[in-house]
């Protein structure tokens, strides 16, 4: 998997074990909340939704959740990344934000 950390400036801080959990459980437990999934159905603009296939801190199942209880969702998964997916695959997320963005034709 290419790490985000592969530059010499300013390089980030990896998450510990301990923030992964505790986003993991603030994930989990919020979905699955049945009032929570009630309001992922009542959005009406569309919504696009990134991830990787290796994220850790959000995982990516999540995502797959997010999208099949959103009524007008994209879902991006990006390969071999974790949760700087959208860095790691900078130039494929902008041109997908762009189409996004610009909407149906």
């Amino acid at each position: 998997m290419k790490n985000i950390n592969n530059h010499s400036a300013d390089p980030e801080v990896p998450a510990s074990e301990q923030t992964m959990g505790a986003q993991a459980k603030a994930l989990v437990t919020w979905g699955s909340m049945p009032e929570n999934s009630e309001q992922l159905a009542q959005i009406k603009q569309p919504v696009l939704i990134v991830n990787g296939s290796k994220d850790l801190i959000a995982p990516t199942l999540e995502s797959v959740t997010l999208f099949q209880r959103i009524p007008n969702a994209q879902l991006s998964l990006y390969p071999d990344s974790g949760h700087g997916s959208l860095f790691q695959h900078d130039t494929l997320f902008v041109s997908q934000v762009d189409t996004f963005l610009d909407g149906p034709n």
